[in-house]
């Protein structure tokens, strides 16, 4: 017979407890939700803009996630990472490159005064930025969750019209045979409106 792994007080505890720590696991879901909303209520009163929220885990830790309506075409967000551990605050920050942009012009916009730690996921899809700091404070933290969602909304405006750009003089010129001065209203509304 094969001895257990969990000394026996273990297994008494959890098996006695069972009731109680289920209704302490709700509680922490619930408290943790309430924080992520409330951290979006701060963070959209500061930006003035919608934030989008989600919440997994790593390890079976919470992950925050927020990010704009216009990065989520993108999958770039910033990761409150609540690890376990009280005297860190740890971030991720997730910036999607694509339409050729590589990471120094992705480096040039986000987090470029921190010095973060930075690495890729996803085959160099993704440019990640880690930062971690003592633990900081609710205003600390809303700050730094705003100024990043800026960022990346700032490198995805980069990214977008060089694009809008080159796709409108295409346009332009496969239509009349030379580049416009200028484009109408129209134009920009209907791209706009199809590709951002």
């Amino acid at each position: 017979m094969q001895k257990p792994s969990v000394n026996q007080q273990a297994i008494d505890f959890i098996l006695k407890n069972l009731s109680e720590l289920r209704e302490l696991e709700k509680l922490k879901v619930t408290v943790i939700d309430e924080y992520h909303q409330h951290l979006r209520a701060l963070v959209e009163a500061q930006i003035a803009q919608s934030v989008h929220i989600r919440s997994t885990s790593w390890d079976g830790f919470p992950v925050l996630r927020f990010t704009l309506p216009a990065l989520q075409v993108a999958d770039s967000d910033i990761v409150l990472y609540l690890s376990g551990d009280a005297t860190k605050t740890r971030f991720h920050i997730f910036a999607n490159l694509r339409n050729g942009v590589n990471e120094q012009q992705a480096d040039e916009i986000v987090m470029k005064d921190l010095n973060p730690k930075k690495d890729f996921e996803s085959g160099r899809k993704f440019r990640t930025y880690y930062h971690e700091e003592n633990v900081m404070n609710e205003v600390q933290i809303v700050q730094f969750i705003s100024e990043r969602l800026l960022e990346l909304d700032n490198l995805e405006k980069a990214l977008r019209w060089p694009i809008f750009l080159s796709v409108m003089l295409k346009k332009c010129h496969r239509k009349n045979g030379k580049y416009p001065r200028k484009f109408s209203v129209v134009d920009i509304v209907r791209f706009a409106i199809i590709n951002l």
